[in-house]
């Protein structure tokens, strides 16, 4: 499986009919494609998929990590109200 902009994704199913959308559950999600078995089999065309999705990621903007909240924190929201 490999996160691909629209475009790559498109270029994946049309030079490997066995290509398909990643749905997890019956829901697909939109960048992610399973690569056919022939791509694994090719180590050319395998370096080639992976660099064109490491190209993709590494382009996105990186992702805020959110702050868990300790238990301890929530016991101290409830006593300050």
């Amino acid at each position: 499986m490999l996160r691909l902009k629209e475009d790559d994704q498109q270029k994946l199913y049309a030079e490997h009919d066995e290509a398909a959308p990643f749905t997890p559950n019956g829901r697909q999600m939109r960048e992610y494609a399973i690569l056919p078995p022939s791509v694994y089999d090719d180590e050319m065309e395998l370096r080639k998929w992976l660099d064109i999705s490491y190209a993709y990621v590494s382009s996105l903007p990186k992702k805020e990590k959110k702050e868990k909240k300790s238990k301890d924190s929530k016991k101290t929201k409830k006593t300050e109200d």
